[in-house]
């Protein structure tokens, strides 16, 4: 049996498939043993979240495709022990102010790293934010508690 691949010509790996309308397909059996599909546009996003998946399933994680960067960061902030009032609020405020309403409403399954980008780049000439400053939107804690 040939090995199967894409009609553009890409190797195709164990569970992958093209359709017919061009999305890419993965399919997989979760935590429960449930046979779940996941889809994308490209076969590069499929192989992303295949990657996921595959961590997921290692840390025993059951993923949750619904769930924003605001959700996240509210799980975070709930997670948060040992640190003082100021020091959570110097956290809170650049979310607050410049990612809440920006890109904290993306489902991290769809979130990517030119998005990232570009909101980064856009922190930095639209808002005139040093970099110092942008960092501070998605830092933690230096003792990571």
């Amino acid at each position: 049996m040939g090995k199967r691949r894409t009609k553009k010509g890409a190797l195709l790996k164990k569970c992958e498939y093209e359709k017919s309308n061009g999305q890419f397909e993965y399919r997989y059996k979760d935590l429960s043993g449930k046979l779940v599909s996941v889809y994308a546009k490209s076969l590069h996003e499929l192989r992303e979240k295949e990657d996921r998946i595959k961590l997921d399933i290692l840390e025993g994680i059951k993923p949750n495709y619904n769930v924003t960067l605001n959700d996240a960061y509210e799980t975070w902030r709930k997670c948060k022990r040992g640190i003082k009032p100021t020091t959570l609020r110097s956290y809170e405020l650049p979310y607050e102010r410049y990612v809440r309403e920006t890109i904290g409403c993306t489902p991290l399954s769809r979130l990517t790293y030119s998005q990232l980008k570009t909101f980064y780049i856009g922190l930095s000439q639209e808002k005139g934010l040093k970099l110092a400053s942008i960092k501070k939107c998605f830092q933690s804690d230096p003792a990571g508690t």
